[in-house]
């Protein structure tokens, strides 16, 4: 690898291969039994915990799983195609 490309910097001053630094914040949504704020650079999640919950229809329940519900925003705006898109996708993989 040429020294050139080892010498480059990003214009913030990272390397090339250099991750911006992570940040986390544990309990940002206070309603929730346990919630998390991860951050690197621009890009932001938000997870939050609620439960036990029962189900609503009987036929439904299954004793041995938990279920997991997707719900994916946007910073700004309403949540369009792309967010329900997403939310389908990370739920059929939990």
């Amino acid at each position: 690898m040429s020294s050139d490309l080892i010498e480059r910097r990003r214009p913030d001053g990272r390397k090339p291969a250099q991750l911006r630094p992570p940040t986390i914040e544990f309990g940002p949504i206070k309603r929730a039994d346990g919630s998390c704020r991860f951050s690197l650079g621009c890009s932001t999640v938000i997870v939050a915990i609620y439960g036990p919950q029962s189900e609503n229809i009987l036929s439904k329940q299954l004793l041995d799983r938990a279920r997991v519900d997707v719900t994916a925003r946007a910073r700004t705006g309403m949540p369009g195609a792309a967010q329900r898109a997403l939310e389908m996708v990370v739920a059929q993989h939990c």
